[in-house]
């Protein structure tokens, strides 16, 4: 589980969307190694300040060392619709949008 905090405001709704990809130079293979995970949504309820996105490693017989892969936060928005007065301040992604995820070596 990746867990994906929100750091400002706890009303509404938002959605997070995420992917999974490929890193280098020990890349683990997507469908091998990992499930690949393409525009996939959570959403952080209201008064919550965080959800866990699930990552499913699979399990295979081949000695490997470690291996990585990477998990995106696409993009976030509000669930439902926003008051005009809001403006532009609806939800955004922070600095870190990428986090690279190891697997360890099984050998």
């Amino acid at each position: 589980m990746i867990r994906v905090v929100r750091s400002a405001g706890l009303f509404r709704n938002i959605s997070v969307i995420y992917s999974t990809a490929v890193s280098s130079p020990s890349s683990a293979t997507a469908g091998n190694d990992y499930a690949s995970i393409t525009g996939e949504e959570v959403i952080i309820e209201e008064g919550s300040s965080s959800v866990n996105i699930p990552v499913t490693i699979l399990a295979d017989e081949l000695p490997e060392l470690d291996e990585t892969f990477q998990l995106s936060l696409v993009s976030v928005y509000f669930t439902e619709e926003v008051p005009e007065d809001m403006g532009d301040g609806g939800p955004q992604l922070g600095e870190i949008t990428v986090s690279e995820i190891v697997i360890r070596e099984n050998d």
